[in-house]
């Protein structure tokens, strides 16, 4: 017996199966229990940015927060002391870090953060303009 593919005017199955095989390229396939995002918003008000990051569970003493070279740094770590026996455990104790490349527009001696309902929220100030000078002639 033989078997007859018929096609529609206008579709290329190897089209398709590359648009398919393609959108794999998107998923990250980290083992979940190792990696979690940090996940953050990002404001813009008048004279800073602010960062609002999400850290349930952990508290401040969890929490490092650096500037090197106009890179902005957070981390968390936290450690689980305790060796019970869990049934199931899906919020495993891990590290998180996220970095923000700040440049020139940024006070970076001027940051703040602090920690509210398991968000860090990190105030950016935003760098004082250069104003206008006017120039005598001699």
């Amino acid at each position: 017996m033989r078997y007859l593919v018929k096609s529609r005017p206008g579709y290329f199955p190897m089209r398709e199966m590359e648009r398919m095989l393609g959108a794999f390229n998107d998923f990250d396939l980290t083992p979940t229990h190792r990696v979690s995002p940090m996940k953050v918003d990002i404001l813009e008000e008048e004279d800073a940015y602010i960062i609002q990051a999400e850290m349930p569970g952990h508290n401040k003493d969890d929490v490092n927060i650096s500037v090197e070279n106009n890179v902005l740094t957070i981390e968390v770590k936290s450690v689980d002391e305790d060796e019970k026996q869990y049934i199931r455990r899906e919020r495993c104790n891990m590290e998180l870090k996220r970095t923000f490349r700040l440049d020139n527009s940024f006070d970076t001696e001027k940051i703040g953060a602090e920690m509210e309902n398991g968000v860090l929220i990190v105030k950016i100030p935003k760098a004082a303009k250069l104003q206008p000078k006017q120039i005598a002639i001699n």
